[in-house]
């Protein structure tokens, strides 16, 4: 690939990740003062965090020890609110939305300087487990996700010059290098903004910053993928297989021994699991409920 082709790849995924991200400031990822009515601070120290839960063997531990701070509302009931939640989420949208964030970034709009914003700034996907059925004890949980430079976050910097470390730095850095290279990176640019030692618990429920952190985390496979790469760049790759779709009034003609479909589909899903069969690669636009559909199209794997 050339650098030209690299180069205009990236500048189209850039582009994705703002859309995804838009112009609003009222996104947690841009100011965690959003997320008030399901944050739960802690008290434990930021470094402490750091080295438990972003080694090379992450540790679960008892809520206990994190800390939980008091405030007006019960933190144990809230830890329970987000717990539910975060489970509701990845049953019902296929992603975790719950994590621990280290550290926030306070920090004003040059055009605006009225304008301040406290961003999360490490976010380490975790899960809530609660032991026993009536009493509000918890364990933390590591995850099996990535951890990430809070990328809205970072997209947002980048229009003021100032560049995050990568999120691999993680794991080659203790906390305190890690966040001097933060601390560094902003204090070139905007020497007034701070970096706040700060633990949380919270929510980031919105499908699209999943998406967004897909983007990021996977820049280089589709960047080498021959569907991805040539939407990125508009082209159509010759690779790509062109296959004959069947009509509706054809599917009789079909060997019915040829036919894997698991659950019941009517004729115009049917349409859509012969292209698949056949090798097409397709965007499929349909309405709600289109669970069997999924499931028979899986099955042909």
């Amino acid at each position: 690939m050339s650098i030209s082709e690299s180069q205009k790849i990236e500048d189209k995924i850039n582009y994705w990740k703002k859309k995804l991200i838009g112009e609003s400031n009222k996104n947690p990822l841009v100011d965690l003062r959003q997320n008030q009515n399901r944050l739960v601070p802690l008290l434990r120290d930021s470094s402490f965090l750091y080295g438990h839960f972003t080694g090379d063997e992450p540790e679960s531990l008892p809520i206990s020890e994190l800390e939980p701070k008091q405030t007006d509302e019960d933190p144990l009931k809230l830890l329970d609110e987000l717990r539910k939640e975060a489970k509701s989420t990845i049953e019902e949208k296929g992603f975790n939305s719950l994590f621990l964030v280290i550290n926030a970034l306070t920090w004003f709009n040059p055009e605006n300087t009225h304008e301040k914003y406290v961003s999360p700034i490490l976010l380490i996907p975790v899960r809530l487990e609660k032991i026993g059925r009536k009493s509000l004890e918890f364990t933390l949980h590591p995850i099996d996700d990535d951890i990430a430079v809070n990328f809205t976050l970072a997209n947002r910097l980048r229009d003021y010059g100032i560049t995050l470390p990568d999120s691999d730095r993680v794991k080659e850095l203790s906390y305190e290098d890690f966040f001097n290279e933060v601390r560094s990176a902003i204090a070139a640019k905007q020497p007034n903004w701070e970096v706040k030692e700060t633990a949380h618990i919270t929510l980031f429920p919105d499908a699209k910053a999943a998406m967004i952190q897909d983007l990021e985390q996977n820049q280089e496979k589709i960047a080498n993928h021959r569907i991805l790469k040539a939407l990125a760049s508009k082209e159509t790759s010759n690779n790509i297989k062109s296959t004959t779709i069947f009509e509706e009034p054809e599917l009789d003609q079909i060997d019915p021994s040829l036919i894997y479909q698991i659950l019941d589909a009517d004729s115009s899903q049917q349409v859509v699991i012969e292209a698949v069969k056949a090798g097409s690669n397709c965007v499929i636009q349909g309405p709600p409920g289109q669970g069997y559909f999924i499931l028979n199209v899986g099955s042909i794997w």
